[in-house]
């Protein structure tokens, strides 16, 4: 999560577009891979945010849902 906490912190350095994080205070244990594919979504989403959207503020939520 820390990692994710990086990167929004550094495109909000990069655009200066506030970029705010929201992670769950209760830590769940995560699957396995769910930190490196949360981190490359969010990666993909900002880059996407900088190159096509007219944004003035990001939110970045993240929460865990149980499967189906």
């Amino acid at each position: 999560m820390a990692a994710l906490q990086w990167i929004a912190s550094r495109f909000e350095k990069r655009t200066g577009i506030p970029c705010e994080l929201r992670i769950p205070s209760h830590a769940p244990e995560w699957p396995p891979g769910v930190p490196l594919v949360a981190y490359r979504t969010a990666q993909e989403a900002l880059t996407n945010i900088t190159k096509h959207a007219h944004a003035t503020r990001v939110q970045i939520d993240l929460s865990l849902a149980g499967a189906a």
